[in-house]
């Protein structure tokens, strides 16, 4: 991101989350991790950050209760595919 910037290129950058890791994009949890304003950083320089909605479900965490701006994909393997 940062080497796009400098040379002000395009870039398409997507970080998928998979896992027990989506846990980490729960608002309380990115904020007691300090990760809340990384995150949202990324996220106004264009980076989409896309929680699997499979480990969503293995995790018993709902879309409304991800950090504002994340979005979900249907499975994050066949996202990465």
């Amino acid at each position: 991101l940062a080497y796009c910037e400098q040379l002000h290129q395009d870039s398409h950058i997507e970080i998928v989350v998979n896992g027990r890791a989506v846990r980490q994009l729960k608002e309380e949890a990115a904020e007691q991790l300090e990760y809340k304003a990384v995150f949202c950083d990324f996220m106004k320089r264009g980076v989409i950050i896309a929680a699997c909605r499979n480990a969503m479900k293995g995790q018993k965490l709902e879309e409304q209760e991800l950090l504002n701006g994340v979005s979900t994909v249907a499975s994050g393997v066949v996202e990465l595919a």
